[in-house]
């Protein structure tokens, strides 16, 4: 499998959920590139329009 994640997440999850999750992924899936992107507000209700895959939030 090789491709981007895109995943909106909001920099309190990104900064102390994520990292060892990605980790993970990154050695299980060693061709999948990780962007994290800030999502503004409204993409909580629309993720897709934001050309994200995942949407995190608290």
């Amino acid at each position: 499998m090789s491709g981007t994640l895109r995943i909106a997440v909001f920099h309190s999850v990104a900064r102390y959920v994520l990292p060892a999750a990605i980790c993970a992924f990154g050695e299980r899936f060693p061709d999948v590139r990780v962007e994290l992107v800030e999502p503004p507000v409204t993409a909580a209700r629309t993720p897709n329009r934001h050309n994200s895959h995942l949407l995190l939030d608290t």
